[in-house]
């Protein structure tokens, strides 16, 4: 039973995402003649849909990712939380290289969710992965 499928077989991609929350664009999105969810479903599909709900999820329950609204945060203090971030996201390896060569869709699709988080610690996590991959490579000449 795939991630979206439902007891009785059906595709419920709404069980993953939420809805979004009452507000003024509310009306518009009741007279929408189509449902977002499935858009969504069908625009990334199931596996790289599945992919980015990962790394959302590990975002969201990682308490150094956690941001307080309105936070005043110096420039040096930025730049050591992005490098503890980044250290964080290498932990996780959300993607191997064995995941890229079958879809490679899925380094664009990290670097999307990581970029709607904050794109400088996308931009300093995709530097310093392509680094990596350069030293590894040097290694095995």
């Amino acid at each position: 039973m795939s991630y979206t499928e439902t007891k009785s077989g059906q595709n419920d991609i709404g069980q993953d995402l939420p809805d979004f929350p009452s507000g003024p664009l509310e009306s518009y999105r009741n007279k929408s003649s189509f449902n977002w969810k499935e858009m969504v479903k069908f625009l990334d599909g199931e596996e790289i849909f599945a992919f980015k709900l990962k790394v959302y999820k590990a975002l969201e329950n990682d308490p150094l990712f956690a941001r307080q609204p309105g936070e005043d945060v110096s420039l040096e203090r930025q730049r050591e939380i992005n490098f503890q971030r980044c250290k964080q996201l290498f932990k996780y390896n959300f993607l191997t290289v064995q995941e890229v060569m079958e879809n490679p869709f899925k380094m664009s699709a990290l670097s999307e969710c990581l970029g709607m988080y904050d794109w400088s610690l996308s931009g300093k996590y995709f530097l310093n992965t392509g680094v990596s991959c350069h030293i590894q490579h040097f290694k095995i000449m």
